[in-house]
């Protein structure tokens, strides 16, 4: 595994709204957009989280399964 700090540039903030706006059905916080925003303009294949909000959004990996 790879990890690596990225900052929410203007761009990235433009790209949460979007995501937020279009995923308005989910249970996704301003945060979780931002995270899934960042995984689209990075090609992120997946988030580590213990958050389900993320299922069915990005592909979610439990920390409790590794």
């Amino acid at each position: 595994m790879v990890f690596e700090m990225l900052r929410v540039s203007n761009a990235s903030f433009a790209d949460s709204v979007d995501v937020f706006e279009r995923y308005d059905d989910q249970e996704l916080s301003f945060t979780d957009a931002t995270t899934v925003g960042l995984c689209d303009r990075h090609d992120i294949d997946a988030v580590l989280s213990f958050d389900d909000d993320f299922d069915g959004v990005v592909n979610r990996i439990d920390p409790s399964t590794l």
